[in-house]
């Protein structure tokens, strides 16, 4: 196989992505405060037409203040 890198999910890092392996394999993590047990970032890796891979991150949680029903 002839692959550049490896693009993998499904574990907390700290900044939303991380490199590993000579930056053979990122892992991207996309759940910022992840089930509000973790203090970590997410992030979103972006891939362009020349197969140029940038990342929009770290991405904080967000939060909302509840409204009251309409009535």
């Amino acid at each position: 196989m002839d692959l550049d890198i490896v693009v993998r999910g499904h574990q907390v890092v700290e900044d939303g992505y991380e490199f590993f392996g000579r930056r053979g394999l990122v892992t991207v993590f996309s759940a910022p405060n992840y089930c509000g047990e973790f203090d970590n970032a997410g992030a979103v890796m972006n891939v362009d037409e020349n197969l140029l891979c940038s990342f929009q991150g770290p991405i904080a949680l967000l939060t909302t203040t509840p409204r009251e029903p309409s009535q």
